[in-house]
């Protein structure tokens, strides 16, 4: 009894073995490729590893670069990622390569016989312009974010929370009496999101959304105030200075400093108050 019931374990095996094997050759090239494509998670991988570089910058490119940014996010949509994997596939693999990847990982030793290193690095090759954009983009930084000046000190002030201009322009960590606006040019309830966000892996600042039309108005303000300091007070003290180096699109900012990740939550929680 035990070999009859042995004896119908392998012919089912064996069946289901050919009915793989039969799904494999009764399925076509492209068919193929989408199932290698989505099982191997291509599409997702280039797509995130270009986030990851595009993000960062975001916050903190300003004039010409700001518009670069967006336009090369607007190259790399999932559907152009797909065109390319598969022009990539049909230049590197031939049917028999795309036959015994797919069969490959129908089983549970794909992971172990299949390498994408050439296809990636091919992918990787056809976007070459696009990464020397980003690296230009990179290099060409405010040099404060690559070379900050000295930290800058929070200064106790009477105003109420807020981002402020100065009446001169005079900026130094070191000068202790700053005369600010006397209203606030943007509030919390400019703002449309505010996120913690880690730089380079070395440190943690603010990341600010504005609203589309505080957006606007930020764009006017900074194209107008070039060279000037923006004062952003928290808890009635500037926590944050920076210095209005070109005018910024996308209604972004960000406060950098050195604070705590206790000091950098309070923030957030203050930012989002709309009252």
């Amino acid at each position: 009894m035990k070999r009859f019931e042995k004896t119908i374990i392998l012919g089912l095996i064996i069946i289901l073995l050919l009915f793989v094997s039969l799904c494999s050759y009764g399925q076509s090239r492209q068919e193929k490729t989408k199932a290698i494509i989505d099982k191997l998670n291509i599409v997702d991988v280039q797509k995130m590893n270009y986030e990851y570089r595009l993000e960062p910058l975001k916050y903190h490119a300003i004039g010409r670069d700001s518009v670069r940014l967006v336009e090369l996010e607007k190259q790399l949509t999932e559907e152009n990622f797909l065109k390319v994997v598969n022009e990539v596939f049909e230049e590197y693999l031939n049917d028999e390569e795309i036959d015994n990847i797919y069969s490959f990982l129908q089983s549970s030793v794909y992971e172990k016989l299949f390498d994408p290193a050439v296809i990636f690095k091919a992918i990787y090759n056809h976007y070459s312009y696009i990464n020397e954009e980003i690296d230009s983009i990179t290099n060409s930084l405010d040099e404060s974010i690559r070379s900050p000046d000295p930290i800058f000190e929070p200064l106790a002030t009477d105003r109420e929370d807020g981002f402020y201009l100065t009446k001169d322009d005079v900026y130094a960590t070191g000068v202790k009496e700053i005369i600010l606006d006397d209203k606030p040019s943007f509030t919390s309830k400019d703002i449309l999101e505010v996120k913690k966000i880690s730089y380079d892996d070395k440190h943690t600042e603010i990341s600010i959304q504005f609203t589309k039309e505080a957006a606007q108005k930020f764009y006017s303000l900074t194209k107008i105030n070039r060279g000037k300091p923006l004062a952003i007070v928290l808890g009635k003290q500037i926590v944050s200075m920076p210095t209005i180096n070109d005018a910024i699109l996308g209604g972004r900012a960000n406060i950098t400093g050195n604070f705590t990740d206790e000091e950098i939550d309070e923030m957030i929680v203050r930012l989002k108050e709309k009252e």
